[in-house]
């Protein structure tokens, strides 16, 4: 019983992953390389959020206008 709720919570995850990530489709079969691509798409979706919250709370500044990369 405990592996299958193991695998459900994997499959919950690949569920998020796809859906929210648009990680639908890997780059590789490499276990090196599918961590790398998730992790990339985890930092760009909490990216993407941080820049998505002065939206909902009406905040005019972000820090990360304040302090460009260029």
């Amino acid at each position: 019983m405990e592996i299958y709720i193991q695998r459900w919570q994997i499959e919950l995850l690949w569920k998020l992953l796809k859906m929210h990530l648009k990680l639908d489709r890997l780059m590789t079969k490499n276990e090196n390389g599918i961590r790398i691509q998730v992790i990339s798409c985890l930092i760009s979706y909490l990216i993407l959020q941080l820049i998505e919250i002065p939206e909902v709370l009406n905040v005019k500044t972000l820090m990360i206008q304040q302090f460009p990369l260029l």
